[in-house]
């Protein structure tokens, strides 16, 4: 009898400061044949040269007509040859046992994926091992979508569907709904599937929120009108509250110039309350609340009008532990 194969894909962009504890945690999986997959998008720092002590297979991308995390998955994917799928990211340390316990009930039929919870490991620290840091929660139910960190059940059905590498957020979103139409059924988990080494932009990074809301704007395209609308409307609540409020400021602005000031500055003091005061956060909420709409539009646009083709380059670097 065939023995089962574990995957366990891993994506990098300059992770020099966690790919070494990312790959001794992942490399300390046993309880299954495993291959270790690093697709890396071009790093400049030493992630290459650190990953290639390990006994892994390096496949950096040189030249690509785009540069996602879904690109990054998607040629892992591709180049995958196990029964079952750990998409890792290269900032985060895996919880052996949850894989051990998860891989067991996949293979029982209970689902075909499930993703889990983060511990979020604060800049400057230096936990290196998963068990120091470990929170159980046993509690979780079916769900619709995962996270980018989570173990699925490989089949020809996920190659072909695979990530779309031009979603500029919400990938994992618009491949659940993928998956599901295509029968998979999806387990989230609250148990901590990883331990997240926070980065120091991590903590206020509006360049990267507004990047998500184009995301956004592709998943409104692509599935609003799909069976999971409804799941939409609820999870985006926020961007309809806040296109709300500023057709509403726009009529109050047509009835009385007055009013509308008094609004925007009772909406401001809602902010200001709510954010403790703290001036700083307040300006970068104002800013990405009234680029979001226009961001989210811009992701609409970007479904109807952009059509291209995935093209990128490789190279397939030896492991020196190989």
């Amino acid at each position: 009898m065939k023995r089962k194969k574990l995957s366990i894909i891993i994506i990098t962009k300059n992770e020099e400061s966690t790919i070494d504890a990312c790959l001794r945690e992942a490399n300390k999986i046993n309880f299954i044949e495993k291959e270790i997959i690093l697709v890396d998008s071009n790093s400049t720092d030493k992630t290459i040269e650190i990953a290639r002590k390990y006994p892994i297979k390096i496949i950096k991308i040189i030249k690509s007509n785009v540069y996602s995390p879904s690109a990054g998955r998607r040629i892992g994917l591709t180049n995958s040859k196990g029964d079952y799928i750990l998409f890792l990211d290269g900032d985060q340390i895996v919880n052996r046992e949850w894989i051990k316990k998860y891989i067991a009930l996949i293979k029982l039929g209970c689902f075909d994926l499930v993703d889990g919870g983060y511990i979020h490991v604060p800049y400057g620290e230096r936990v290196r091992e998963f068990k120091a840091i470990l929170n159980k929660n046993p509690i979780g139910k079916p769900g619709n979508k995962f996270h980018g960190t989570f173990l699925v059940r490989n089949s020809k059905t996920l190659k072909k569907e695979n990530f779309n590498p031009f979603m500029r957020g919400e990938e994992e979103r618009d491949l659940a709904y993928r998956l599901i139409k295509k029968g998979y059924k999806i387990y989230r988990s609250q148990e901590e599937i990883a331990a997240h080494f926070l980065k120091k932009e991590d903590t206020l990074e509006v360049k990267e929120k507004l990047k998500f809301m184009i995301g956004i704007g592709q998943i409104f395209k692509r599935h609003i009108f799909s069976r999971f609308y409804l799941n939409i409307l609820k999870d985006f609540k926020w961007f309809f509250i806040v296109i709300s409020i500023i057709i509403l400021y726009f009529f109050i602005l047509i009835f009385n110039k007055y009013l509308a000031f008094f609004f925007i500055l009772f909406i401001f003091i809602i902010l200001l309350a709510k954010n403790k005061f703290k001036i700083n956060n307040i300006l970068l909420i104002i800013i990405k609340d009234l680029l979001m709409p226009v961001k989210v539009i811009e992701g609409i646009f970007l479904e109807i009008f952009e059509k291209r083709k995935f093209k990128y380059k490789k190279e397939i670097i030896k492991s020196l532990s190989k």
